[in-house]
């Protein structure tokens, strides 16, 4: 597992950090706290996170994670 974070700057003055979570699908728990918590700081007033997940299983969302969990997940894409 491989830990990346930086700061990228988004507007003139603005900066934003940037977390990195690989292997996501090793990070779903029962209650899917940790996940929830990762995808909902995004969309926090004021919040300067952007979170990248990165996972093996492309039916990740649909497979194990609740309806509350989906709601927050941004943009996916495939490769």
């Amino acid at each position: 597992m491989v830990r990346i974070s930086l700061t990228i700057k988004v507007k003139a003055d603005l900066l934003a950090s940037v977390v990195l979570m690989d292997e996501l699908d090793q990070l779903v728990t029962a209650k899917q706290d940790v996940v929830y918590n990762f995808f909902n700081w995004p969309t926090l007033v004021g919040s300067k996170l952007i979170v990248i997940a990165i996972a093996n299983t492309m039916d990740l969302p649909e497979r194990v994670m609740t309806g509350r969990v989906r709601s927050r997940l941004g943009e996916s894409i495939f490769f």
